[in-house]
């Protein structure tokens, strides 16, 4: 349903093959970051550094939905948008 999923173990920028991803793309043109905790974040930013992709990242407890065209975002929890501009905020209703 999107561009790429990813968790913890998969972000090895150097083991990930861009090529083979490409066939998910429902989300625009985001990854999705799965169990995401801030101590991620350098390792995440080397991601959008070495594949120019921005990523959405989703809390436990979060998850994200299109709605006429709209990424969504629900749970217990605010999503954050990772790219090379920095962090960004999304709470729970708001849309990207």
């Amino acid at each position: 349903m999107w561009k790429e999923i990813h968790t913890s173990p998969d972000l090895n920028v150097e083991k990930l093959n861009f090529e083979d991803s490409l066939w998910l793309n429902l989300f625009k043109w985001y990854s999705i970051f799965c169990h995401y905790k801030d101590e991620y974040d350098s390792e995440i930013y080397d991601y959008v550094k070495n594949y120019n992709i921005p990523v959405i990242c989703l809390k436990e407890g979060v998850w994200a939905y299109i709605k006429n065209n709209l990424i969504y975002i629900a749970g217990i929890d605010s999503a954050y948008i990772l790219n090379k501009k920095g962090k960004k905020e999304i709470k729970i209703g708001e849309y990207i």
